[in-house]
């Protein structure tokens, strides 16, 4: 589209990721960035969820992503204690998630609702075994999401910047990384170079190149 900067995708299924769309990443301003939910890494499990793909598919969908397009950001949903979960099975879960490049994941706990299919199911998991396996989860979410913001750090990135809070103004790159700066004028929905130069929890901290 004429004039327009970046155009990022949200959350999208495997199933409908279209063919074309990491030359689109690399030729167009659509944004190097996918969100694919998985829910689960074990087959088992994906199957009593209904889920159209297995795990091995994900995997190789995300690998191709990595591969395909340079400095990709790759992030996924998780879904733990569903209705059958074990421990062994959650553990595949773990295995496939910090075997893969992703940048992040997001993680919810399984609870049941009155009209779901899924609350007659066997094998409920505990609340307190479910908070622990979140805990896991994020702990190893924030532990790839380091990771992926090392790759950056010392490098210059254009960030388009979104809002200001006591003078640090907060955007994204186009590998939807979050970047702080410091500065008193309004850069409000501009696209600026930035060195990125510290690691903070869920974002990397940086000065604006002015030269």
């Amino acid at each position: 589209m004429a004039g327009l900067e970046r155009l990022r995708i949200s959350s999208i299924e495997m199933t409908t990721v279209p063919e074309e769309i990491f030359q689109l990443m690399q030729s167009t301003s659509l944004c190097r960035f996918l969100h694919i939910p998985v829910q689960s890494g074990s087959d088992p499990i994906l199957k009593a969820m209904h889920r159209r793909h297995s795990a091995a598919q994900f995997a190789e969908l995300i690998r191709r992503a990595a591969a395909e397009v340079p400095e990709i950001c790759l992030g996924t949903d998780i879904l733990t204690g569903f209705p059958g979960e074990t421990e062994a099975l959650f553990a595949e879960t773990c295995d496939l998630l910090e075997a893969l490049p992703l940048a992040y994941f997001h993680v919810f706990s399984y609870s049941e609702r009155s009209h779901a299919r899924s609350r007659l199911l066997p094998g409920k998991v505990s609340e307190e075994v479910k908070a622990e396996r979140s805990a896991r989860l994020r702990r190893l979410s924030l532990e790839k999401r380091h990771a992926w913001f090392r790759r950056f750090l010392g490098t210059h990135q254009l960030v388009l910047f979104e809002e200001e809070k006591k003078g640090v103004w907060s955007g994204v790159t186009d590998t939807f990384i979050r970047v702080r700066v410091r500065s008193a004028g309004n850069l409000h929905n501009q696209l600026r170079p930035v060195r990125l130069e510290k690691i903070e929890e869920l974002s990397v901290f940086g000065t604006l190149i002015t030269a």
